[in-house]
């Protein structure tokens, strides 16, 4: 946009200067009008689009184990996706808990 300002400022100018012999009138107007329009033109910065961040990485579910093999599903290994900032899956139950947890709170199981 402040390109196309800056170049209709430069055709003002043109035509001022032009018409100026002729129409001294007109002539001064349009040279008026064409510095205003430079000026514009020159100190009217174009915004720049603000850049699109990637899409998210997809998280992959990891599989975790029993140290007994017990789950509450009774399979050998359940698949989980990746536990919540701060906290853990117990090894004996399968639920997720705080990692500063002792003891799980589900099933009691003290935590290693």
């Amino acid at each position: 946009m402040a390109k196309g300002i800056f170049v209709l400022g430069m055709l003002l100018l043109i035509f001022g200067i032009v018409i100026l012999v002729l129409f001294p009138i007109i002539g001064f107007l349009g040279i008026l009008i064409g510095v205003v329009f430079v000026i514009v033109g020159i100190t009217t910065e174009e915004a720049e689009p603000a850049p699109v961040p990637p899409p998210p990485a997809p998280v992959k579910p990891e599989t975790y184990g029993s140290k007994h093999g017990a789950h509450k599903a009774g399979s050998a290994e359940v698949e989980r996706k990746l536990p919540a900032p701060g906290y853990v899956y117990c090894p004996y139950c399968g639920e997720q808990i705080p990692k500063t947890s002792k003891f799980c709170p589900n099933c009691g199981a003290a935590q290693d």
